[in-house]
């Protein structure tokens, strides 16, 4: 299962975002959610608006999925075209992802947010919070489960959807041309003729090929259909589409929301 990506969490009161990365993008939405709930973010905007407009008005969305290298370029880019309120920093960085901090930086990171120095510096914490911190603290152990979840998951790796991408694009460029009496000839093979595709799907770009029991992908560049190949699920057509519109059209892009989740409980 696909859980690396850039996601954002939106204010759907006034239409203000957030847009982050994330290599495990559930527990990344679980994160955010709690330190909100307990007004420990580290974002002070972000809190102060999930504060003011409350729990309700908050969603998580997931834009796009990708390989961990990909991250900060997606990130940057949709950054670049969004220019979202609660970004406070506008330059997306690569994240410290495997690497160890010494304990002189663990010092110095802990130093950086004690005292007056923490934007959450001088507001009482009710009983009801620290009871949510509490009962967080206490549930942050590794279920058996999740254990297992974790190595299937490494076990069964998911495929390089760009590198299907870019097989699927590249078979398309190394067709002849038709002739115009070779077009007229196709068209006329399928008149009367049921087409194996529908656009039921609530993904741009992305219809259900019948015949090959599988989701297709294209996107429209210069005034060609540019195909993308054949997937699995909806979802991963969706992201094959999300990819190629950012390389080809940039800020102009108009992407597909991959997956809405709504609020995280504690």
């Amino acid at each position: 299962m696909l859980n690396c990506g850039i996601y954002k969490i939106e204010n759907i009161f006034n239409g203000n975002c957030y847009i982050g990365q994330s290599v495990n993008l559930k527990k990344r939405k679980y994160e955010h959610f709690r330190e909100l709930k307990v007004k420990t973010h580290q974002n002070g905007h972000l809190q102060n608006s999930f504060d003011k407009y409350g729990e309700e008005n908050f969603i998580f969305k997931i834009i796009l999925y990708c390989e961990p290298e990909e991250l900060t370029y997606y990130e940057q880019k949709l950054v670049d075209i969004c220019n979202p309120a609660y970004n406070i920093r506008k330059e997306c960085v690569t994240t410290g992802l495997g690497t160890k901090r010494t304990e002189e930086r663990k010092k110095k990171d802990s130093e950086i947010r004690m005292g007056n120095k923490n934007p959450n510096f001088g507001i009482p914490k009710t009983d009801e919070i620290k009871r949510k911190m509490s009962e967080t603290h206490k549930a942050r152990g590794m279920s058996e489960e999740h254990k297992e979840k974790i190595l299937r998951y490494l076990r069964n790796k998911p495929e390089d959807i760009k590198a299907k991408i870019s097989e699927a694009v590249s078979k398309a460029h190394k067709g002849i041309p038709r002739t115009e009496e070779t077009k007229r000839k196709i068209s006329e093979s399928t008149i009367g003729k049921k087409q194996g595709f529908n656009t039921s799907s609530i993904y741009v770009g992305v219809t259900f090929d019948k015949n090959r029991n599988k989701w297709a992908s294209a996107i429209n560049y210069k005034g060609k259909r540019v195909g993308l190949g054949r997937f699995a699920t909806e979802k991963e057509a969706a992201i094959a589409y999300n990819i190629k519109a950012i390389e080809l059209y940039g800020e102009n892009a108009r992407l597909n929301i991959i997956e809405e989740e709504g609020k995280c409980d504690l």
